[in-house]
């Protein structure tokens, strides 16, 4: 073969190439966490000044699902508390450090398959609802992190 006549091959074969190209690029791999919340019991205890408190057992648990291969990290989170109707100012909040989420969440890797969760007890002079709300962001890649958030009412039943 020819200098040219390979030369004419590679422009064909390039530009074959170039038609069969959309311009798109595959995917990169992702992971993606849910987040719920649940209620396991609510009881209303009267203090000995007689004043009642609502104690409420709450179980959050987060699921991840993705790309074989793919990881994250958990970046934090919070609880926020709302009692009444408005829910637009938390009456009292609790932070997590990205570390003490992790540990909270069995310590282990945010992996695909991940399904771990937490159960807290918590305490408040009234009905209240709790939301949590844990970032995480994908290890290895530019994509920002991610917020998942789940709530749950501790209010007794009747």
């Amino acid at each position: 073969m020819s200098l040219r006549s390979l030369a004419t091959l590679v422009l064909l074969l390039a530009g074959a190439a170039a038609a069969c190209d959309d311009g798109t690029t595959a995917p990169a791999p992702s992971l993606e966490v849910s987040l719920t919340a649940a209620t396991d019991s609510v009881r209303v205890n009267t203090r000995t000044d007689g004043s009642t408190e609502v104690v409420c057992r709450a179980r959050f648990r987060a699921v991840s699902t993705g790309d074989t291969g793919t990881r994250a990290r958990w970046q934090g989170g919070v609880f926020r508390f709302y009692t009444g109707a408005d829910r637009a100012t938390a009456i009292d909040s609790i932070a997590f450090t990205p570390e003490y989420l992790t540990l909270l969440l069995a310590n282990a890797p945010l992996t695909p398959g991940f399904d771990q969760g937490t159960v807290w007890q918590l305490v408040q002079r009234e009905p209240f609802t709790v939301q949590a709300e844990f970032r995480y962001k994908q290890v290895g890649t530019e994509f920002a992190p991610r917020t998942v958030t789940a709530s749950t009412e501790c209010r007794p039943q009747g």
